[in-house]
């Protein structure tokens, strides 16, 4: 155990050393991994952020013939009225010239 120890004590600087270099591959494996998910995720985000574009613009065209869609409801409703009131005159007036 004691020459163990020795050996140790005198390559202590070099197994150190070999440690800390250690470390450094790992740190520098584990960047290249950190920057080919940031690409991978700068990616995805692109195609999401396109895809969000296309539904958002489709939505936005898909608006228009809802309030047109509205607006014919609005002037269905006020001819049906109208024709309404016509029919209710054309009655009275009929009754009138035939009791």
């Amino acid at each position: 155990m004691g020459a163990f120890m020795n050996l140790v004590y005198e390559y202590a600087n070099y197994i150190i050393l070999a440690g800390m270099l250690l470390q450094m591959i790992i740190i520098l494996q584990v960047l290249v991994k950190v920057n080919r998910t940031d690409r991978r995720l700068q990616m995805i985000q692109g195609k999401v952020e396109d895809y969000l574009n296309v539904i958002l613009t489709e939505d936005s065209g898909k608006e228009e013939p809802l309030v047109s869609r509205q607006e014919e409801l609005m002037r269905d409703s006020i001819e049906k009225k109208r024709k309404q009131q016509e029919e209710a005159v054309f009655n009275a007036v009929l009754k009138e010239i035939f009791p």
